[in-house]
């Protein structure tokens, strides 16, 4: 009998290299795949993770600035049975007490987070609710500072009226704008 040509043997053994080689290199593809698309779905919910957080953080933060300002305007209308006792009207108590210091953090932190998560409609009013709550403020402080003139005889009545007025404004467009990130705010 004759044994088999060493040839034959090699050939069956690369026939086997070659086939085990071709399974490996599919299973290594698959592999690879499948990580890349694990990590892309984890990637993904990561980043929806965050929009979600960051929407919560900026709808509390603006749920409290909108209470600071309720608690504010509480004080300074003389008919409402919210206000402290104090024998100050309105415009002098808004004269000893600023306006409350707005929080901004989470707006300031989050808004990249929030920009892929909000509509552009949302955005843009909830920037505008940030810029109104700093205009409130600054009309505030200008309306003091014109009410302080009014009383060293330097402007009259009518300017101060007017910035009381914008003041008075800005309050009301703030207040029915509400909080823009809940869903009943937005029209």
């Amino acid at each position: 009998m004759r044994d088999k040509a060493p040839s034959s043997d090699a050939l069956v053994g690369l026939i086997g290299t070659l086939v085990g080689a071709a399974i490996g290199a599919v299973i290594s593809i698959v592999a690879v795949r499948l990580a890349a698309r694990t990590q892309r779905e984890q990637e993904r919910a990561a980043r929806i993770a965050r929009t979600q957080t960051a929407r919560a953080l900026v709808t509390a933060e603006i749920d409290h600035n909108l209470h600071a300002l309720e608690g504010y305007l509480a004080q300074t209308d003389l008919e409402n049975p919210l206000r402290t006792y104090s024998n100050l009207s309105g415009r002098e108590w808004i004269a000893v007490h600023p306006t409350p210091n707005w929080s901004t953090i989470a707006w300031e932190r989050a808004l990249g987070d929030l920009l892929s998560g909000a509509s552009p409609a949302e955005m843009l009013h909830v920037f505008s609710l940030y810029n109104d709550l700093k205009a409130y403020s600054l009309a505030t402080e200008l309306a003091v500072r014109y009410h302080t003139m009014q009383l060293e005889g330097k402007v009259d009545d009518a300017l101060v009226a007017a910035t009381y007025g914008v003041q008075g404004g800005l309050a009301r467009k703030i207040r029915q704008a509400g909080n823009p990130l809940r869903p009943e705010a937005v029209a």
